[in-house]
């Protein structure tokens, strides 16, 4: 059996496809914007700009708090991640920086099986989350500075939204 599935590359053309359609409505608003007067022009922009930042801005009622069983639960997976770690043969970075912590595994193979497999399934359900990337020697000398490798970073988020 083989399933072959492109879904980057229709990602890719979707964001392009999406690219074009923005900037042909950019020139239809620009079009429409010649026919006014300044006034009304402006006062246009004003709206678009004034509907943007209300897109990207929280609702007032959201308040955002430190969880410390959020960071307990962090420490605890920190320590738990040396086993895995080791299991593996892999480098381990921990650390926390912004209200955020990282946990992070380097090597050439990043093999586990069975209860190897459930400590690393764990460790992916229990963080907000996760990226797989090929590691880059940078020259700092830290265990993720290895050339031809896999790098597996879980990200943790200390903070809690809450609403009223």
């Amino acid at each position: 059996m083989r399933i072959e599935k492109f879904y980057y590359s229709e990602s890719i053309a979707a964001c392009e496809a999406r690219k074009k359609e923005l900037w042909e409505q950019l020139r239809g608003e620009m079009d429409m914007l010649q026919g006014l007067s300044e006034e009304e022009a402006k006062a246009r922009e004003e709206k678009a700009i004034n509907d943007m930042v209300r897109k990207m801005l929280p609702p007032e009622e959201q308040y955002v708090t430190f969880d410390p069983r959020k960071y307990d639960l962090f420490v605890v997976l920190a320590k738990f991640s040396v086993e895995i770690a080791q299991e593996m043969t892999a480098n381990l970075l921990v650390y926390t920086e912004d209200g955020s912590g990282w946990i992070v595994l380097v090597g050439t193979s990043l093999y586990c099986e069975n209860t190897k497999k459930d400590r690393l399934v764990k460790l992916l359900l229990a963080a907000d989350g996760m990226h797989l990337s090929p590691s880059v020697d940078t020259g700092k000398g830290g265990p993720t500075d290895v050339n031809d490798a896999v790098q597996l970073a879980f990200w943790f988020d200390f903070y809690t939204t809450a609403t009223e």
